[in-house]
């Protein structure tokens, strides 16, 4: 830890609960932290009980969109996150962003086992198997319906704000011939730091009214270029007005990597995203988010935002899962499972994220502040009118991006990562990936 880091505070509720989950044959023992950023309120992050998720997600089998295993991950969304008393609702959307009301077909078979706490999802109601963004067969007769993609929502009120911290990560798994794809770094290691961020926020909420979202449709960010299931969600908040309100976005894939090392991803906001690296140093995480760090444009959710002009957002995602080359030798294979998932991973990654939003709160509140009250939102932008927090002066020279050799959103020229802070105009038209509504 840097000489000049605030010593990290344990509280002994904290270390009691982190044995009971050890003894209970949950994750091996990681680090519990109470984490003390700039807003001023501890909020405490625990890898063990996010590796906890991950088990619980890993139980359940593979969670294709459409199917029962589906059904029941969201059901052990929903009961955490009903548990902290906080509002939670379901979005069902299609690709081109359409809320859908129609209740999806039956689907005949039994369902797979769900985690304890879940309810398993049954043959009757569950929705039907399909492929990601094609139409699944139906009952005889009867005309296919896509069963559209389910988004599980949490929102925690804030303390003196109404515009939004969005914390977000796709659940849905990739189907594959060969293995039953679990993906527990995939796709349950994003949702299960958004779930144990929502238990740390719930019990200090952020001044920022906060949004935990699981997203159906995008296969844990495997999908590549098409993500209908972010995609149609951020269409849908840009048709309802809800853009507007999101200050800032984080989201999680591919987190608890035994080696985690994370680089700098070229479409996160700059500002924003090297805040994530100032967090790190100043709690020691530098293994983990080390100072040279490279730069990487991994697939995922934020690509969607970006292109519907939200530029506040950073990704955390460890593209290189098993050795040093992206995407590494355990991703996307039946080796990505809980014996190469780590509570410790997750909670480094956890502390970090806490951290940076407790810094990047106190410095949006103050532009909100001078910018009037409440009901009076600041300008896109108006956070370049006041001191921006300092960066550590990165060791590698940041490279020109090349349009070719990554996914852009309409126009590579609209998501910059060396823009300055402020919102980027969406294209007047916004490609459609392949199979989606």
């Amino acid at each position: 830890m840097a000489d000049h880091a605030k010593p990290l505070r344990i509280a002994p509720a904290v270390v009691l609960l982190a044995l009971q989950l050890a003894c209970a044959g949950g994750a091996p023992p990681a680090p519990t932290v109470e984490v003390e950023g700039e807003a001023g309120a501890g909020r405490t992050f625990l890898g063990e009980r996010a590796y906890e998720d991950v088990r619980r997600q890993v139980g359940i089998g593979p969670r294709v969109t459409g199917t029962p295993g589906a059904a029941a991950a969201r059901s052990y969304f929903r009961t955490e996150l009903e548990k902290l008393g906080i509002q939670v609702d379901e979005t069902r959307v299609s690709g081109m962003g359409v809320v859908l009301d129609k209740e999806p077909a039956e689907v005949e078979g039994d369902a797979p086992a769900s985690a304890e706490g879940a309810e398993p999802a049954s043959a009757e109601g569950a929705e039907p198997a399909s492929a990601e963004g094609a139409e699944p067969g139906s009952a005889e007769g009867a005309e296919p319906v896509h069963p559209g993609f389910v988004h599980v929502r949490g929102v925690i009120p804030g303390t003196e704000r109404s515009d939004v911290m969005l914390l977000a990560a796709a659940y849905d798994t990739v189907p594959e011939e060969d293995f039953d794809n679990v993906a527990a770094n995939g796709s349950a290691s994003g949702p299960a730091v958004v779930l144990e961020l929502a238990r740390a926020i719930s019990a200090h909420p952020l001044p920022y009214e906060t949004w935990v979202v699981l997203l159906d449709g995008d296969g844990g960010g495997a999908s590549g270029g098409s993500r209908p299931g972010s995609r149609g969600w951020a269409f849908s908040l840009r048709e309802a007005g809800e853009l507007d309100r999101i200050r800032l976005a984080f989201f999680f894939r591919q987190v608890c990597d035994p080696d985690l090392r994370f680089e700098r991803d070229l479409f996160s906001h700059r500002v924003y995203r090297e805040a994530v690296w100032r967090a790190a140093r100043r709690l020691g995480r530098v293994d983990a988010f080390p100072a040279d760090a490279g730069y990487t444009t991994p697939a995922g959710s934020h690509i969607s935002f970006l292109e519907v002009g939200v530029r506040r957002v950073v990704a955390f995602v460890d593209d290189a899962y098993g050795g040093t080359e992206a995407p590494g030798v355990w991703a996307g294979t039946a080796d990505d499972s809980l014996d190469h998932c780590t509570a410790e991973s997750l909670g480094v990654t956890g502390e970090v994220a806490l951290a940076t939003l407790d810094d990047l709160a106190a410095m949006l509140l103050k532009v909100d502040r001078l910018a009037g009250p409440p009901d009076e939102l600041p300008a896109p932008g108006a956070e370049e009118s006041v001191e921006q927090p300092q960066m550590e002066p990165s060791s590698v020279e940041q490279p020109q991006m090349e349009p070719s050799s990554v996914e852009p959103g309409p126009d590579s020229g609209e998501v910059d990562p060396a823009a300055d802070p402020g919102t980027v105009e969406p294209s007047a038209e916004v490609p459609v990936g392949e199979g989606a509504e």
